[in-house]
């Protein structure tokens, strides 16, 4: 049965996901985040908005893009001009 097609994977340019382990001051210890990157990010040429996603109760930092499959929705809702090229952070709750 298909999807919704925004959030299907389609012909478009595709961003990329990272993986990244930073040092959280508030929480005293290491934690980790994904972020998603526009297309054509890592050339450089602009500075793009950070949208922060979090995530709900039960989840982890790694659902939006696994589950919700927030990368492909990006891709498509940007090529298709509905949504500004931006950064997303999906932390593990508290930053």
């Amino acid at each position: 049965m298909p999807g919704a097609a925004f959030m299907d994977t389609q012909n478009v340019p595709h961003g990329a996901v990272a993986e990244v382990t930073y040092y959280s001051t508030a929480l005293k210890r290491f934690r980790r985040m994904h972020v998603y990157t526009l297309p054509g990010y890592e050339s450089g040429g602009g500075r793009f908005p950070v949208f922060y996603l979090l995530h709900g109760a039960f989840d982890c930092d790694d659902s939006w893009t696994s589950v919700g499959r927030a990368s492909f929705i990006l891709d498509n809702l940007i090529a298709a001009g509905k949504a500004k090229p931006m950064v997303v952070v999906m932390a593990a709750g508290l930053l």
